[in-house]
C-alpha cells in the first residue's frame, strides 16, 4: 500500500476529498491555550501548549514532529498569518 504524502497546501475542501479523518469526540472541542513552548533536538521537536490562568500553568497538550514536518508547518503558519491580517488587520505583539 502507498503511503499518501501530506499536502501541507491542502485547503480545508481538498483535505475531505483526499483523506477521511476521525475525529473523536473528545477531540472535537479543542483545548485553548495561552503559552507555548518549543524545543528541540537534532531530530524531533517537541511543541508544549499550556494554559496559564493566575500563574496556575497546566499542560494541556504536547506535540511531537520532525524536523521536515515542523518546517512544513512554520511556512504553512507563515501563509496563514498573513491571510489573516489581510482580513483582520495586523497582530500586534505586547512588549
Amino acid at each position: 500500500m502507498a503511503k499518501k504524502k501530506t499536502n501541507f497546501n491542502a485547503s480545508r475542501e481538498d483535505v475531505k476529498k483526499e483523506t477521511s479523518v476521525h475525529a473523536p469526540i473528545d477531540k472535537m472541542n479543542g483545548v485553548y491555550t495561552n503559552v507555548a513552548m518549543i524545543n528541540h533536538s537534532k531530530n524531533e521537536f517537541v511543541l508544549d501548549f499550556i494554559l496559564d490562568v493566575a500563574g496556575n500553568a497546566n499542560l494541556v497538550s504536547r506535540v511531537i514532529t520532525n524536523p521536515t514536518h515542523m518546517k512544513k508547518f512554520h511556512q504553512v503558519l507563515g501563509d496563514n498569518i498573513k491571510k489573516y491580517e489581510g482580513n483582520f488587520g495586523e497582530i500586534k505583539l505586547e512588549e
